[in-house]
């Protein structure tokens, strides 16, 4: 067997193995995009809803009232997330200032973005 014959066999060989691996990557990827499909968007939303109870359950256990109040007008389907957001930040106000969520009162949060996009 010649030098040409294995370099061209050689080549061959890694054509069917780059051809094996993309396509079972491809074959993966859609298996992967199918199972998004199927279970990802009712866990999300039974997920936001539990959130969305816990922390209704925990302002109205404290002792005094948060008041959380955006500056700017949320659309409909951010109003949960809003509310989720309102509780990691006065969690992370808590914590950085060593202090109880129930100390706290938060009078409004508003958005900064300094993104450029």
């Amino acid at each position: 067997m010649t030098l040409a014959e294995k370099m061209s066999e050689g080549l061959v060989v890694l054509g069917v193995g780059v051809l094996v691996v993309f396509g079972v990557l491809i074959l993966l990827w859609g298996l992967l995009e199918l199972m998004r499909v199927i279970f990802y968007e009712a866990p999300k939303k039974r997920k936001a809803s539990q959130a969305t109870e816990k922390i209704a359950q925990t302002l109205s256990s404290a002792p005094q009232d948060v008041v959380a109040a955006p500056a700017s007008a949320a659309a409909v389907g951010q109003d949960e997330d809003d509310e989720e957001i309102i509780a990691v930040i006065a969690a992370a106000v808590a914590a950085a200032m060593d202090t109880s969520v129930h100390n706290l009162r938060i009078k409004s949060v508003r958005r900064v973005s300094n993104w450029k996009k």
